[in-house]
C-alpha cells in the first residue's frame, strides 16, 4: 500500500491560494472607495441614481473584489490537484466572497429600480 506525497508545488500554490484569501478585505475596501469616487465622478443625483449608473459602479466593484476572489479559487484548485487537500478551503473562501459580492451588486440595482 503505498502513499502518494504531495508536490512539493501544491505547498506553493497552497501559500499563493492563502495570500490570496488574505487579499480579499483590503480588495473590497478599495472597491467601495472606487465606487464612492466613481458615483461623485458620474455627478450628482437628486433622489436615487439612474439604474445605469448603479450597474457600473457595482461591476467596479465586483471586478476588483472578483481578483484576489479568484486568484485564491485558482490557486487553491491547483494546489488541491498536487496533492494539498487543504486546497479546496481558500477556493471555498473565493467563491463566497465573490457570490456575495454579486448578490449585494445585483441587490442594490434590483433595489433602485423599484419605485
Amino acid at each position: 500500500m503505498s502513499q502518494e506525497q504531495p508536490d512539493p508545488a501544491g505547498g506553493k500554490q497552497l501559500s499563493l491560494a492563502w495570500t490570496s484569501v488574505a487579499l480579499i478585505p483590503l480588495f473590497l475596501v478599495l472597491a467601495l472607495l472606487a465606487a464612492y469616487v466613481l458615483s461623485g465622478v458620474l455627478g450628482p443625483t437628486t433622489g436615487r441614481a439612474p439604474v445605469w449608473q448603479d450597474a457600473l459602479v457595482g461591476l467596479v466593484a465586483l471586478v476588483l473584489v472578483a481578483i484576489p476572489s479568484l486568484a485564491a479559487i485558482e490557486f487553491g484548485r491547483r494546489a488541491y490537484a498536487r496533492g494539498e487537500p487543504m486546497g479546496r478551503v481558500p477556493g471555498a473562501v473565493g467563491v463566497t466572497a465573490l457570490a456575495a459580492m454579486a448578490i449585494l451588486v445585483v441587490g442594490t440595482v434590483l433595489y433602485n429600480t423599484v419605485p
